[in-house]
């Protein structure tokens, strides 16, 4: 409820949980809202690991989210295991890897001179819900957020 309530809005909202309770009480909440995505099951499975699992719709997200498909050369490598016929498996990298990768990506495409490192959103079972980014082109605003994200950087949801 308090996301949904969060201004200005976010273009999109995508619930996952294993509690189909909770997915019921999602339902209710969002209503008939054409913004909000409610998926029942475990995350790591609703948000697949597998390159080649994902679906043409988070594919989509992705690319309008990034700009363009280069997130796929941050987000996945080559697994350890090789495959039978000599091509190896795609294995999506960690959370904190693919926040790097876009850190870095709003300094080189986007041009930001300051960037500092993003601070993980967490919920109350510590869980990084989402990253929250910064970037200006003055030093100084991004060393007033420094000092912020240094604050709050270890505290739980």
């Amino acid at each position: 409820m308090n996301a949904l309530l969060i201004k200005p809005h976010f273009r999109e909202y995508h619930f996952i949980d294993l509690d189909r309770q909770k997915i019921a009480s999602l339902e209710e909440i969002a209503g008939s809202r054409q913004d909000v995505h409610i998926y029942h099951g475990d995350c790591n499975n609703v948000l697949l690991r597998k390159q080649d699992e994902v679906s043409p719709v988070q594919i989509k997200r992705m690319n309008r989210f990034w700009g363009d498909e280069s997130w796929r050369q941050d987000a996945y490598l080559p697994s350890k295991q090789i495959k039978l016929f000599g091509d190896a498996d795609l294995q999506k990298v960690s959370n904190e890897k693919v926040a790097e990768a876009f850190r870095k990506r709003l300094i080189k495409v986007a041009g930001f001179k300051n960037v500092p490192q993003p601070i993980a959103m967490r919920n109350t079972q510590n869980a990084v819900v989402y990253y929250l980014f910064f970037a200006s082109h003055k030093p100084v605003a991004a060393d007033i957020v420094k000092d912020i994200f240094k604050k709050y950087k270890n505290r739980r949801g």
